[in-house]
């Protein structure tokens, strides 16, 4: 199974976005940063991101042929739970702890394994299809970089090289915006806490891949589906 060859492909647009990650908010009150450089817009999102509980990172990001989409929601702790959507097949992620589920039609199944050497027969999805599966502990690394704590290490140790690239209403929303060096490019707003909002990719193939941060602080922690059948069980 091809969970591995997925998520990094997620991860490279998250980490992007991270590489600058700076500020957001909800409230009216300017938070000053639009006066600040963009070493002072990264100090201020250290101590923000730092601090958080929780957040919904939503959006999408192309892997070879493959249209990823994501609307999670992150914990501090690395607990995570949101969907996880394949082209055009859905499926519900979850993470307690070191347990890592998954939950998906049988196209969702079949699209994780495409384009690799061994495709998972239909007779396999079609088994799969519906219930809660719990990954393999070797699937476990490739979901370390969909927590908090990923995004703050990112911004700490990859905060060079980065100029501020003007001001934006996102969503009405008064932003600020600060550039990095591989064709990244965050949204911060100019009010408020400083989280991020929005944060944006070039590609090679001339696209733009997005990502919206939101709902700071306020996720339910997700807890363990009920019934969940171990990977290797079912393809058994």
């Amino acid at each position: 199974m091809s969970v591995r060859r997925v998520l990094s492909a997620t991860a490279g647009v998250v980490a992007t976005a991270a590489l600058v990650s700076a500020c957001g908010g909800g409230a009216p009150a300017s938070n000053g940063l639009v006066n600040k450089s963009s070493k002072q817009i990264i100090t201020a999102a250290l101590g923000a991101m730092s601090g958080a509980t929780s957040t919904r990172l939503s959006g999408s990001v192309d892997s070879g042929t493959q249209h990823l989409t994501i609307d999670l929601t992150m914990f501090k702790n690395g607990d995570t739970d949101g969907t996880f959507g394949l082209s055009t097949a859905p499926g519900h992620l979850v993470i307690v702890g070191k347990d890592i589920y998954f939950s998906g039609t049988a196209a969702f199944w079949e699209a994780l394994t495409s384009g690799e050497s061994s495709t998972m027969p239909a007779a396999v999805a079609a088994n799969l299809a519906g219930k809660w599966v719990l990954l393999p502990a070797s699937a476990d690394s490739s979901f370390d970089t969909l927590t908090l704590a990923y995004f703050v290490k990112s911004v700490r140790t990859s905060s060079s090289k980065l100029v501020k690239a003007g001001r934006s209403t996102i969503d009405g929303q008064k932003t600020v915006g600060v550039k990095g060096s591989q064709e990244g490019l965050i949204w911060v707003s100019a009010t408020g806490t400083p989280y991020p909002v929005e944060a944006t990719q070039s590609t090679s193939a001339g696209s733009t891949e997005k990502l919206t941060f939101s709902d700071w602080n306020q996720g339910t922690a997700p807890t363990k589906p009920k019934g969940a059948e171990p990977y290797a069980t079912l393809i058994g």
